[in-house]
């Protein structure tokens, strides 16, 4: 009896041990199930980041001198450069100087015969049109359907057929050229077609090969006609801009470009021009955030205080604010005197009763104090003098844009015209050109009685006019911290 119940009593605990064991790794199953999906989706993000991080994406750029910097010695870098530096795009440069669909199709230079060059495992393509095309004579546009290599169209439909015989599912992009100082608009018995020809073609071709196509003639933003602008082209004729222009003006938009056609990655870029100078109230305008500043870039428009601002400079501590307007009208100094910003009642103003009525106790805090320079005279001074002597050492909390500073960050001239507020027009601001005012630099002028300013035009007057003029205005900068 004893033998059976100490059986019966084994065999119990034996069961409620297989009922425990087995329970236990139901659950220890079904948590792993559960888990499952958690862990493969961190499992495959980690991957994705891997792969963005690490995989170069092959990107062709077929275009003309534009393109390709080394044709002239045009520029140190293009925009396939910069685009390069930000994203994971391996940037390949087919582009040849004076070449087009069309252009250079006499000594196979142009865009058909550079196919042969582009790497078997590119995977996007971009195809810059070039205005050379429309200088050239008996070439016409023909039908779009035309397969011909004498008409704009056959040239373009032999190209993009030998691009897909590479991949047959690459993706391709049209880039319209940019305007030219120079451009196309004599008569067709003179040419071929006109610049507009041109560009409705390029318009018509990617609509109906179902291609997205960048409209840089359009959209740029290179104003060739602007004097700030054309003086960063290499010639009169304002064709071929420099590695500024590029970076500020081609590199994002055809960067934006790329990664509309579906692959690549990109880091953060700190360039981004988006002038807004034409209006002066800013209900016209896009203001950011002072405060998001990660996401700000040179360009960007903020609040800060009682004012408007752009961005002029970033640093990875702090901002360089350029007031947006001329904020009123002020003499350089009260009396006609031989005197230097130091002693000058404008940056006394600027750093007491500015300062006290613009910010509050929080934004001051915030406003950093700069060790700056300025210059007594340089009228007689060569530009290497100018970087070496008469400078006078100040240190202002709100203080005014220098010579200097414009000569040696050739980004500022982007942003020296400007516009006058409300207060500044009632003070009888000087204007020459439409709304555009004159503004102080803080340095002496060819005499010690006189001061620097910022004309209409954009352009540095280094003559400068007396100090206790009472029409030039005050365009104030301040830095301040993140």
């Amino acid at each position: 009896m004893n033998k059976e119940q100490n059986h019966k009593n084994l065999q119990k605990k034996y069961n409620n041990f297989l009922i425990y064991f087995t329970s236990t790794l139901i659950i220890i199953f079904l948590l792993i199930i559960a888990y499952r999906p958690i862990l493969s989706e961190e499992n495959k993000n980690e991957n994705i980041d891997e792969i963005i991080v690490d995989e170069k994406i092959k990107w062709t750029s077929i275009g003309d001198s534009i393109t390709d910097y080394c044709t002239f010695g045009i520029s140190s870098k293009v925009y396939g450069d910069y685009i390069e530096e930000e994203t994971n795009y391996d940037f390949i440069n087919l582009g040849y100087g004076g070449s087009g669909f069309l252009a250079g199709i006499n000594d196979e230079k142009n865009y058909l015969n550079r196919i042969k060059l582009m790497p078997r495992d590119t995977r996007v393509v971009t195809i810059f049109g070039s205005l050379n095309d429309c200088f050239l004579v008996n070439y016409p546009i023909g039908d779009i359907n035309d397969d011909g290599l004498y008409t704009l169209y056959g040239q373009m439909n032999n190209l993009l057929k030998e691009i897909y015989k590479v991949n047959k599912y690459m993706s391709i992009g049209i880039i319209t050229p940019t305007q030219w100082g120079i451009s196309n608009y004599q008569k067709k018995t003179a040419y071929s077609f006109l610049v507009s020809d041109y560009i409705k073609a390029l318009k018509e071709f990617a609509s109906y090969n179902s291609l997205p196509i960048l409209d840089l003639y359009s959209q740029s933003g290179l104003r060739v006609w602007e004097d700030e602008i054309s003086e960063h082209f290499k010639e009169e004729q304002n064709i071929h801009p420099d590695a500024l222009l590029h970076k500020i003006f081609l590199s994002p938009k055809i960067k934006n470009f790329l990664f509309y056609l579906g692959e690549g990655n990109s880091n953060n870029i700190d360039i981004n021009i988006n002038l807004e100078n034409d209006f002066v109230e800013s209900e016209d305008n896009n203001f950011l955030n002072i405060d998001n500043v990660r996401s700000l870039k040179i360009g960007n428009m903020v609040y800060f205080g009682k004012n408007e601002w752009i961005i002029i400079e970033k640093d990875k501590d702090k901002i360089k604010l350029l007031s947006k307007n001329i904020i009123k009208t002020k003499p350089f100094n009260n009396t006609r005197d031989l005197i230097t910003w130091k002693e000058s009642n404008l940056r006394q103003y600027l750093n007491t009763e500015f300062y006290e009525e613009y910010f509050d106790e929080e934004e001051k805090k915030r406003i950093i104090e700069m060790e700056l320079s300025h210059h007594n005279s340089v009228a007689y001074a060569t530009e290497s003098d100018i970087a070496k002597e008469y400078i006078i050492n100040v240190k202002d909390k709100v203080t005014l844009l220098s010579y200097n500073e414009i000569y040696n960050n050739p980004i500022y001239k982007l942003f020296l015209k400007s516009k006058g507020t409300k207060k500044a027009y009632s003070e009888g601001l000087y204007i020459d050109n439409v709304a555009y005012g004159y503004y102080w630099l803080r340095d002496t002028g060819s005499f010690f009685h006189n001061a620097m300013f910022v004309d209409d035009n954009g352009e540095i007057n280094k003559s400068g006019y007396y100090v206790d003029t009472q029409t030039i205005g005050v365009r104030p900068i301040i830095y301040i911290k993140y």
